[in-house]
């Protein structure tokens, strides 16, 4: 393929994102239903507000195809300007789950598709999971965005955080759902409370122990004697008979 052709193709490719995200503004803003969202213009990484290159672009998707041959999750990227455009009345996680039903990601019947959404002005992100995953896969979503999404947007990356973005949606979230593993942070198998929910309000018992038993040891040091009147009682125990054992 030529030169001329490949430019041609790159601006007709840039042409339909912005097709699709004026159709996305404009059915917001004139309080249509969410049935104007138009298909994505291409799968699975639509990058609308222009966040990445080319060659991260093409990265971004062979990870995202290898990951379905895996695990059968589609995940889709989308990449918008500003909520002021797209979502000015509502909330992002309002309007992520929006777009995920209309674009229907997943395969039919499995419910496993993933939505990684990011406003890139107002520095907002959304996941979105489909039906199959539970409130705990929710919680991995969240450290997705603060761990893995979060950080390396700050230094300015956007290409390299929204591939760290997939790497723990895929690591924290589809393929650990996928082999019928549970997800990070979540309670143990057997639903009970982690082993630091347990110590940590001990923990809490036992220091306020030591605390009183330092505060007493320090008063009794001022107090003074009833008989000499120095300061600085001492605790003395003496046995004045052993007790009788009962049958």
């Amino acid at each position: 393929m030529g030169e001329s052709q490949t430019h041609y193709l790159r601006r007709i490719n840039a042409l339909l994102r912005f097709l699709t995200a004026f159709t996305l503004f404009f059915g917001l803003m004139m309080g249509v239903s969410a049935e104007t969202f138009s298909t994505p213009a291409t799968a699975p990484v639509n990058d609308f507000a222009g966040m990445i290159d080319d060659a991260s672009e093409e990265h971004l998707t062979q990870t995202l195809a290898s990951i379905l041959d895996d695990t059968g999750a589609e995940i889709t990227v989308v990449t918008l300007s500003s909520v002021r455009f797209y979502a000015q009345d509502i909330d992002i996680t309002t309007f992520g789950k929006a777009l995920f039903d209309q674009w229907g990601i997943g395969a039919e019947g499995e419910y496993t598709g993933v939505l990684l959404l990011v406003f890139r002005d107002d520095r907002e992100i959304a996941i979105t999971l489909g039906g199959a995953y539970g409130t705990d896969w929710d919680r991995a979503a969240v450290c997705v965005i603060n761990e893995d999404i979060l950080p390396v947007f700050r230094n300015g990356s956007f290409a390299a955080g929204l591939t760290s973005g997939i790497e723990g949606i895929n690591d924290r979230i589809v393929a650990p759902f996928h082999t019928g593993g549970h997800a990070s942070g979540a309670a143990d198998s057997q639903g009970g409370l982690s082993i630091w929910a347990i110590l940590a309000p001990l923990a809490a018992v036992i220091a306020g122990l030591i605390g009183w038993g330092l505060v007493r040891a320090a008063r009794l040091t001022k107090e003074p004697c009833p008989q000499c009147g120095k300061p600085g009682l001492e605790r003395e125990r003496i046995m004045l008979a052993r007790a009788t054992e009962t049958a």
